[in-house]
């Protein structure tokens, strides 16, 4: 199923709009339910609204100031500013501060001005919507007359002065994390949200119901499918796999390793049980105080595996000017399983990021690929674990039965924590929200009537 690609793409918003769609509906429901045309129409136009800014506003925005960068004389800003201890595509390439701070600035501001717009200004627009609706239906508005004031909130603002050189040089992850991380994006933008919503209520009650509303919200729309993923998959020992990287391994267990028993599938597959012993305990013992180990440092150590450590090295864009290698890049160089091999692990990073983990000018993180690493051998465990259950011959058929499986049970676990979430958000977070907004407006009468 190509579906389950949206899924473990860190970029990809579609998650996000499934939930965006049903919560739109329900909370629409819920406010018509509970408190009329009015409220339903407040909560159909912000919770649109805001979906359509939270998801596609940012991106489009900095679109709009990338094509300014000519303006300001810079003709390149096709490059990641990402880094950790694997990669650094600014530093790689040479990079000018001028377009580094030109792209971090355009993101960060891209993000200001889309969370602003969600938080300040279209509260504002949909209270006077609200209003006309009121008055259409003669009903009271007195409530809808407590905007806040943008000039004193423009004059708090201004008073926190940012030094920009400064924000070049502390900006560079948060901008990547905005650029190129969907739930880090969408978890930025909400905190600006729930301030500037909190800011604008028309009442304390509704101060109070917002920031319930808001925050409770945080943690179904971009944690829970994650977490009931997670939950799932280790009570039914079904790897959590990208669907790129299950065809791949898929394909060469079927070439590699098939017609074996589960334990000579495994010491083929993984490598023997003393291999991978040896292997995890130099890698521990090379690397118990650093990250990466520069290529020639490590063939000095084992000039025997002098050409697998240098094919390992090239899994990632050279990095000033060395090749180098991470624990577990060394861990695979010293063991002898099919998933340890280079060439076989170049191809599912490249398979899984589109290309980028080998672009000089993309950044992937090396917790990101060496997750990915993981699963390839979690799916490797499942099909032994299934030849072992049944008693059978790992053959070619048992493969891409568990495949399929896999593949079944992975779209079943993602859309259970869709249903999960959009039911939380769209159903059980607005009744809540109104059952506290009725036992505030019950304490303020019973405190007006003392």
């Amino acid at each position: 199923m190509r579906i389950n690609n949206i899924f473990h793409n860190t970029n990809s918003i579609i998650p996000t709009l499934l939930i965006e769609t049903g919560v739109t509906l329900g909370r629409t429901h819920q406010a018509n339910k509970t408190r009329g045309k009015a409220a339903a129409s407040e909560r159909f136009v912000e919770q649109g609204a805001s979906a359509l800014v939270w998801l596609y506003g940012i991106q489009l925005l900095k679109k709009a100031g990338d094509s300014l960068s000519k303006a300001f004389g810079i003709e390149n800003l096709n490059f990641d500013i990402g880094k950790d201890a694997l990669r650094n595509p600014v530093k790689n390439n040479k990079i000018s501060a001028k377009q580094i701070g030109f792209k971090a600035g355009n993101i960060i501001v891209s993000t200001f001005i889309a969370t602003y717009f969600i938080g300040f200004i279209l509260p504002k627009i949909n209270y006077k919507i609200s209003s006309k609706i009121k008055e259409q239906n003669k009903e009271d508005d007195t409530k809808l007359n407590n905007f806040v004031n943008f000039t004193d909130f423009e004059k708090k603002t201004k008073s926190n002065n940012i030094s920009f050189g400064s924000l070049i040089d502390l900006s560079s992850n948060l901008a990547y994390s905005l650029e190129n991380d969907a739930t880090k994006r969408l978890l930025i933008t909400d905190i600006g949200v729930v301030g500037g919503r909190y800011k604008n209520a028309r009442s304390k009650k509704e101060k109070i119901e917002n920031l319930f509303r808001d925050i409770a919200s945080i943690y179904f729309y971009l944690f829970c499918s994650k977490h009931i993923v997670k939950a799932m998959s280790s009570i039914t020992k079904n790897a959590d796999i990208h669907p790129k990287a299950l065809e791949d391994t898929a394909n060469v267990l079927k070439e590699k390793a098939s017609g074996l028993n589960y334990k000579d599938f495994i010491k083929k597959a993984l490598g023997s049980k003393e291999s991978r012993n040896a292997a995890e305990n130099l890698s521990n013992r090379m690397f118990k105080d650093k990250e990466i180990m520069p290529l020639e440092e490590f063939i000095n150590i084992y000039p025997y595996h002098q050409h697998k450590a240098f094919e390992m090295s090239k899994l990632q864009p050279v990095f000033d000017c060395k090749f180098f290698l991470s624990k577990m890049q060394a861990y695979d160089v010293l063991n002898d399983g099919l998933t340890s091999n280079p060439e076989f692990l170049n191809k599912v990073m490249y398979d899984v990021t589109g290309g980028k983990s080998n672009d000089k000018y993309r950044f992937v993180s090396k917790k990101y690929l060496e997750n990915i690493r993981k699963s390839v051998d979690k799916f490797v465990e499942q099909v032994a674990n299934y030849a072992k259950k049944h008693n059978q011959t790992v053959t070619k058929e048992l493969i891409e039965k568990v495949q399929k499986q896999n593949t079944i049970k992975n779209f079943a676990f993602n859309s259970t924590g869709l249903i999960i979430s959009t039911f939380a958000l769209g159903i059980l977070i607005p009744k809540l929200q109104y059952y506290i907004g009725s036992k505030l407006k019950t304490k303020e009468e019973n405190d007006e009537q003392k």
